[in-house]
């Protein structure tokens, strides 16, 4: 989505009619794969099977734009139980923070400053992640979309906009009968985040 709006907010409605592949795959998805690293205790959602050098070739490839989500207890008791972090609308990652942190949680994606940042309410996850020393500057798709004159700007609402696939939290806690992201199985959050890294790209 960030792509998307990106465009929008340079060229108006022009951009409806650009030919964007990444943002095509990403409303069009061919088969995803979605894989649990037991080791290094991370998941994995993208166009390519999980391999022993899936995670340290993302590292590798020196991403210099990164979409991220939280997901926390509830929208009241704000301590993440996990992070997201996307690069493209084809390939996620997701480290659970809470109870057990992830060995294998690549901070330094949200901290250097030379690699851009983007959130969807961004000051939600920022408040979520402030123990873990986040860096602050960052854009926010939300924002943009209250600037682009958007009758709602919640990341639902503009992924319906925008045509990408985007689950509902709400309906994933009523789907459970529960009110906490804890109880919830924690495979199903993961790839819930996931999705809502790859909608806020």
């Amino acid at each position: 989505m960030w792509y998307r709006m990106k465009t929008s907010c340079v060229l108006g409605n022009h951009a409806d009619s650009l030919d964007c592949p990444w943002y095509s795959c990403m409303r069009i998805r061919s088969r995803m794969y979605f894989e649990h690293d037991e080791i290094d205790g991370f998941y994995y959602l993208g166009e390519e099977p999980l391999t022993d050098t899936t995670y340290s070739d993302w590292l590798c490839s020196d991403p210099r734009l990164v979409a991220i989500d939280t997901e926390t207890i509830s929208k009241t008791e704000r301590i993440a139980v996990g992070l997201s972090l996307c690069t493209s609308p084809t390939c996620a990652f997701y480290f659970p923070l809470f109870p057990k942190q992830s060995q294998a949680v690549p901070w330094q994606l949200l901290r250097d400053p030379d690699i851009v940042n983007v959130y969807h309410n961004g000051l939600f996850d920022l408040e979520s992640l402030s123990e873990y020393a986040v860096k602050q500057v960052i854009q926010d798709t939300n924002v943009m979309g209250r600037l682009l004159c958007h009758a709602s700007s919640s990341l639902l609402d503009l992924s319906t906009q925008y045509r990408i696939a985007c689950p509902s939290t709400p309906e994933l806690l009523a789907e459970y009968k529960v009110k906490s992201m804890l109880d919830i199985p924690e495979i199903v959050v993961a790839r819930h985040c996931m999705l809502h890294s790859m909608a806020t790209l």
